[in-house]
Order: C-alpha cells, then sequence, then structure tokens
C-alpha cells in the first residue's frame, strides 16, 4: 500500500511534535536507568529527528500550494542553522 503526501505527511508531523516533546527525556531515562553514557543516545537522537525533519520539509516544498514562501525560509534555515550547530557541538 502506498501513501499519499498528504496521508506521509499527516503520520509525521504528529511524530515530530511527539519525539520532540516526550523523546529526549525517555531516551535520558533510559540511559540513566541502563546506567550509560547518555552523550551517544541523545547525539543519536537529534540526528533522527533532524532527518525526519528534512523529510517532511522536503515533501511539503514539493507539493503544491508551498507552506513555506518568502521570508520562511530565512527562518527556517536558521532554525535549522541553530539545530546542526547543536548536533555537530555535541
Amino acid at each position: 500500500m502506498k501513501l499519499s503526501k498528504e496521508d506521509l505527511l499527516g503520520i509525521l508531523y504528529p511524530l515530530i511534535l511527539v519525539l520532540t516533546l516526550a523523546g529526549y527525556p525517555v531516551v535520558s531515562s533510559l540511559t540513566t536507568l541502563a546506567g550509560v553514557d547518555s552523550s551517544a543516545p541523545a547525539i543519536l537522537f537529534r540526528a533522527i529527528i533532524f532527518c525526519v525533519s528534512v523529510w517532511m520539509f522536503l515533501l511539503i516544498n514539493g507539493m503544491k500550494g508551498r507552506l513555506f514562501t518568502g521570508h520562511t525560509w530565512y527562518l527556517i534555515a536558521i532554525l535549522w542553522a541553530m539545530l546542526l550547530a547543536r548536533l555537530f557541538y555535541d
């Protein structure tokens, strides 16, 4: 079964929201309970969030009636630059 772009976005958007809000506390709690350093899992978690976010924005951009136009792309670029800086800083 092939999902349409709209259906895929309907899955990705809530996934990003849930992972962003609840995912990091879960990852850090699990690493604390396991007694391992949380740096590697936290970096992996941020990388997964980044990749899914990029995938979602590329899907949105490929659809008719673009969501982000004009100056909005500058704000998104700044947000991604900050996310990448944090990801590579760790």
